[in-house]
């Protein structure tokens, strides 16, 4: 012990004061001595002089050693006190052990005073410094509590049976549910999403068995809504480390994951619109490559016609009658209209904005159809008879006139075009609830059951039409036409038996 030792004797005889400090010095103690035999200069001493130790005899004239000994005992601070009398009863030193004296000793064996003081005074220290730390660790606590309650991130507690303890207010706040309303409650059962709750149970399990989880997404329950929380546990532990339960420190990130869903949707649309655009383009350079294949096949046919016919009338005009001369220029001119044609089937078929040109008026449909019929039976030289049927010939329809020229000269060309060495097509036009319902029917040669699904691609033909010229355009012309009157096209084929083309259209 480095510090003197303040050492206060309550003593009415200066021979056994002298017999103690001889004690001391045997000792090498290192020591401050005050000493009194009355009451008043004891309590003077107190406030003082501060004693480390106080010794007293048991008798003394003024007062006795219990009285001494009730005075320390109501000491703001603890001050041990030993009885070093001249003789006492076991029962008397019983008494003094219960009211609060650390030892006591005759004065006839003194020789374990020095070592009874030393223990006395380290009792006292470590007394005190007990003492220190519990006032530490309750005013941690409190400090722990207080914030716990006050800080911004929501913390709430559970028993070892799941049930609620700790609500702090930053948890009442995006709950909507104050600390009074949910304790003792079971946290899961109340507050967890159904999807959640086994997950839910089996941290908080984990956690009381000392394994917690960080950063762990749920959907907390409130008065409105289910809030997204990241969720941290820890293990609750009372003053002897036993647990008694889980810490779940949480983190709103509703507006945070609701954002990121956004942000998903909206990579996710916009990869549906790449995507497409990509399909487009790839659509786009197939047609590319379909065109410049149909083109070099179908142009170089008729160009090589009129290149021969008119080389030929070059070498040979002046020699030939003008009959050999006119089929030359007849066969130039055909080749030349089949051109023109396929021309306007690819300048048709390239107008991106036909629909903001559609332009319907009320037409007679017979007054329409019949002048269409004759271009029709012109072109194709009378090679076929058109058997035209309809059961209304007076009705009206709303048509754009230069789209429907469209519709119906390409079903009935092709009709005629896909149905060599027959003689014969029909043509039916009835009224069905408000549409128009016409179907276009040759008996040639079909269509392959497995390419029906593509007749209305551009520049797709079927495999059977390689000998017959065509582009492939006709019938996405039709369509096209079709859907821009807010109306349907639709076939049915069987192979080297025929075709049937039907066409609604809406009336109004």
């Amino acid at each position: 012990m480095l510090k003197a030792i303040k050492i206060l004797i309550l003593e009415d005889f200066v021979s056994d004061i002298f017999l103690i400090e001889r004690q001391f010095k045997r000792n090498k103690l290192n020591y401050k001595l005050k000493h009194t035999d009355n009451k008043t200069d004891f309590e003077k001493y107190l406030k003082t002089f501060k004693p480390d130790i106080i010794l007293s005899d048991y008798n003394l004239p003024d007062f006795n050693g219990l009285d001494a000994l009730s005075i320390v005992v109501q000491h703001p601070t603890y001050i041990p006190f030993i009885i070093v009398t001249g003789a006492l009863d076991e029962e008397t030193a019983v008494a003094c052990i219960k009211a609060g004296a650390d030892d006591y000793l005759t004065k006839e064996n003194l020789t374990r005073l020095v070592s009874a003081i030393k223990s006395s005074i380290d009792k006292r220290d470590t007394l005190i410094k007990k003492e220190k730390a519990e006032e530490e660790t309750k005013q941690l606590a409190k400090e722990l509590q207080t914030l716990i309650k006050t800080v911004n991130t929501p913390i709430f507690g559970v028993d070892k049976k799941g049930e609620i303890n700790e609500w702090n207010n930053a948890t009442e706040e995006i709950t909507g549910f104050t600390k009074k309303s949910v304790l003792e409650k079971n946290f899961v059962e109340n507050f967890i999403h159904e999807d959640q709750k086994e997950t839910v149970n089996r941290i908080i399990t984990d956690a009381i068995k000392g394994s917690s989880i960080i950063n762990f997404e749920i959907l907390f329950k409130t008065e409105k809504r289910y809030k997204k929380l990241l969720l941290n546990t820890t293990t609750k532990r009372n003053n002897f480390g036993e647990v008694i339960g889980v810490i779940l420190i949480g983190q709103d990130i509703t507006k945070m994951a609701d954002y990121r869903e956004e942000l998903e949707q909206k990579i996710e649309e916009r990869t549906k619109k790449l995507k497409t655009a990509l399909e487009k383009e790839k659509e786009l350079n197939e047609l590319k490559s379909c065109f410049v294949s149909m083109a070099s096949h179908e142009f170089r046919t008729p160009l090589s016609a009129i290149g021969f016919a008119s080389g030929f009338l070059k070498k040979y005009g002046d020699r030939i009658d003008k009959e050999a001369h006119d089929k030359k220029l007849d066969k130039i001119n055909i080749q030349v209209k089949y051109l023109t044609s396929m021309l306007d089937d690819i300048l048709t078929i390239g107008k991106a904005d036909a629909r903001s040109k559609f332009k319907p008026e009320t037409l007679k449909f017979s007054d329409f159809i019949k002048p269409l019929l004759e271009e029709v039976k012109t072109v194709s030289e009378n090679s076929h008879e058109i058997e035209f049927l309809m059961t209304n010939k007076n009705f009206t329809i709303d048509l754009d006139p230069k789209l429907g020229r469209n519709i119906f000269i390409n079903l009935l060309t092709n009709a005629i075009k896909y149905t060599p060495g027959k003689k014969h097509i029909l043509f039916e036009n009835n009224i069905e609830n408000g549409s128009l319902i016409s179907k276009v029917t040759d008996f040639g040669i079909g269509i392959p059951e497995e390419e029906l699904e593509m007749v209305f691609t551009p520049f797709h033909r079927a495999k059977n039409t390689e000998a017959i010229q065509g582009t492939g355009l006709g019938l996405a012309i039709v369509k096209e036409a079709v859907e821009i009157h807010k109306g349907t096209v639709s076939v049915e084929s069987k192979k080297n038996k025929g075709t049937t083309f039907t066409i609604k259209l809406p009336l109004k």
